[in-house]
């Protein structure tokens, strides 16, 4: 009966909660002044407010510059799954199509100028008198 009770105290002392598990830290931004530098470091917290508290209990109220969020980063690697080796190819061609067509536009483009300078300079030459 005792060694059962001593196993429920100790459950209670070190029971999670849900959101705890479901609701992960934010990563805050921070800049700080640390002997006379300004310095960058990141805290983890639940919101702003105990960033700044954590931030200004360690580097004090005067030192804590700025404190912002940081985006937050999925672990996409695990979502994305790889290309098949025909995937791949296909994706090679349209990129390889994708270029040409950007050379062709730049090619067209040139012929272009060369068009208009060679107006340019036919209508720049003295005409002949008669």
């Amino acid at each position: 009966m005792g060694l059962e009770k001593d196993h429920h105290d100790l459950g209670d002392k070190y029971e999670m909660r849900i959101d705890e598990v479901t609701n992960p830290l934010k990563t805050f931004l921070a800049q700080i002044r640390a002997q006379g530098l300004t310095a960058r470091t990141t805290v983890q917290a639940d919101n702003l407010s105990q960033a700044r508290a954590i931030l200004v209990h360690v580097y004090g109220q005067k030192n804590v510059q700025m404190v912002t969020q940081m985006e937050s980063m999925t672990n996409e690697a695990a979502t994305i799954k790889p290309e098949t080796p025909a995937q791949a190819r296909v994706k090679s061609l349209a990129d390889q199509a994708a270029n040409l067509k950007k050379q062709e536009k730049v090619a067209r483009a040139h012929i272009a100028l060369k068009r208009a300078q060679a107006r340019m300079q036919k209508a720049n030459l003295p005409t002949k008198p008669n």
